[in-house]
């Protein structure tokens, strides 16, 4: 049994991060192509893309995301994890433009901006941490397909309490 607590629920976490992260995503998530945003080409995952829809979006928590960011108390401190929303566009045709991966990549930036204190209960605060493209998985072989798969990192950094109840 834990003895660290998240004050407001009395309890640790029952989820991880990754987890909490992209079912907060999905269900504020609102582009208004359904072509696009079914379940049938989209997907929403904690951790790494299983490439079997066009679209994707997964969180990971990366190693040694977690700090101390004060401490309040001998026992109680404001944490925070830093957090990975990755994000994957497969462009059906190689020599078109498709702007979904930029559209997705600011609907994701505005779901993390326009978070409440307690959207998820015991997570007080969310803020973007930047990111960029990935453009590790391209490769220029003249391979259509490999140029297809676009990739973008979103960051961000959740913040919460820890109290030590142990003895």
């Amino acid at each position: 049994m834990s003895t660290w607590i998240v004050p407001l629920l009395g309890v640790d976490f029952q989820d991880d991060f990754d987890k909490m992260l992209i079912d907060y995503i999905e269900a504020n998530y609102n582009i208004a192509d359904p072509v696009k945003t079914d379940t049938d080409h989209f997907r929403f995952s904690f951790g790494f893309f299983d490439l079997n829809q066009p679209y994707e979006i997964t969180t990971l928590e990366p190693q040694n995301a977690t700090r101390r960011e004060q401490e309040l108390g001998p026992r109680e401190n404001n944490m925070s994890t830093l957090m990975e929303v990755h994000i994957r566009a497969e462009r059906l045709n190689p020599n078109g433009r498709d702007p979904q991966l930029g559209a997705m990549e600011r609907e994701v930036i505005r779901i993390i901006g326009q978070y409440r204190p307690n959207n998820i209960v015991g997570i007080r605060n969310m803020t973007w941490e930047g990111g960029g493209r990935d453009y590790s998985n391209i490769r220029f072989s003249g391979n259509d397909w490999d140029e297809q798969d676009w990739r973008a990192i979103v960051y961000c950094r959740i913040f919460y309490e820890k109290r030590d109840t142990s003895t």
